[in-house]
């Protein structure tokens, strides 16, 4: 487990390593706001769908369980 950790750890930060020790602080602080920057809409969009998402699940549920069972059958 640790030795796995420790793995994804480096494989993760190789690509901010590799620049930041061939292009520079510089280059670094640049590729890192992108990143972060480009990966805010995927985190905003994935927390929305997460808050909502089991909510509609819920309606769904009670909505087809209230319906009746020759009803249901009729429309699948």
């Amino acid at each position: 487990m640790l030795v796995s950790r420790g793995s994804w750890y480096a494989y993760s930060n190789a690509d901010s390593t590799a620049i930041g020790r061939f292009l520079g602080t510089d280059a670094l602080g640049n590729y890192q706001f992108a990143q972060t920057f480009s990966n805010t809409a995927v985190q905003e969009v994935t927390a929305l769908i997460t808050r909502v998402v089991p909510g509609i699940f819920s309606y769904w549920h009670s909505w087809c369980c209230q319906r009746p069972l020759s009803l249901a059958r009729s429309t699948t």
